[in-house]
């Protein structure tokens, strides 16, 4: 009953795991992305404009930023969603249904490019560092799922080198050498947690927060141990590596 129990919530905590690693690595994906638009489209001058600039007579010039720089760029988008559309439906399709496709695709990504410099003047300063916390979380989570799978590096001439009646606790040993390191780096998250909280609350939430996004720091590094102490048990579960299957090969 009781090793029912364990499968079931070790086979839960694996779904848990994937998915969070799976809508962490989309948000700082997503984020990370839309900063660079940003950074591109809200930038003083394109390179567009620049190439435009270079090439254009003089007498040109007051024009390229306001007329020539983003017909160029329209047409563009719309010639590459044309042969976008054209490829996906193949050469059958009729022209007409693709060049209107592809122009709904053009008024989209221009409104699209619009909303995120009007709707967001400062763009996304934060990202960069949330994707950098994030990034501890997806890490230690997949060191987590990696133990599960006997994916982390071992010694791979180790176990060959016990003697066969030793090989057995030589593999407890590491079971537990491992699962009590991680432990301790378990404890020591959960005291720097603690101490970013502490900061936090004496200060009313006024201090103990990102440096680019207002958010306190305890609650990204308050989810730290849980993934390590997740490794550590699987480490002590599922061992480090098999002494059986341990040998030399020629």
């Amino acid at each position: 009953m009781l090793r029912r129990l364990a499968t079931r919530f070790e086979a839960a905590l694996t779904v848990f795991e994937r998915a969070l690693i799976v809508v962490l690595m989309a948000i700082m994906a997503a984020s990370v992305f839309l900063d660079a638009m940003h950074r591109l489209f809200a930038a003083d001058e394109g390179r567009m404009e620049r190439l435009l600039s270079a090439l254009l007579p003089e007498a040109a010039q007051g024009r390229v930023r306001s007329l020539i720089a983003p017909a160029v760029l329209i047409l563009v988008t719309f010639a590459l969603s044309y042969g976008g559309v054209r490829t996906r439906t193949g050469a059958s399709a009729s022209r007409w249904r693709a060049a209107v496709i592809a122009a709904l695709i053009t008024v989209g990504l221009a409104g699209a490019a619009q909303l995120l410099v009007r709707g967001l003047p400062n763009g996304l300063v934060w990202s960069q560092q949330m994707s950098l916390a994030l990034l501890l979380v997806v890490a230690l989570t997949g060191a987590s799922l990696g133990a599960r799978e006997h994916t982390h590096v071992t010694f791979e001439l180790a176990g060959a080198l016990w003697p066969r009646r030793l090989r057995r606790p030589a593999e407890v040993v590491a079971r537990l050498c491992a699962a009590g390191f991680t432990l301790f780096l378990a404890l020591l998250a959960a005291l720097h947690a603690r101490e970013h909280y502490l900061e936090w609350s004496a200060s009313g939430g006024a201090a103990g927060l990102f440096e680019a996004f207002p958010v306190p720091r305890w609650t990204i590094f308050g989810f730290l141990p849980v993934p390590l102490a997740a490794l550590a048990l699987r480490f002590a579960v599922y061992g480090v590596r098999a002494p059986e299957t341990a040998e030399v090969q020629p």
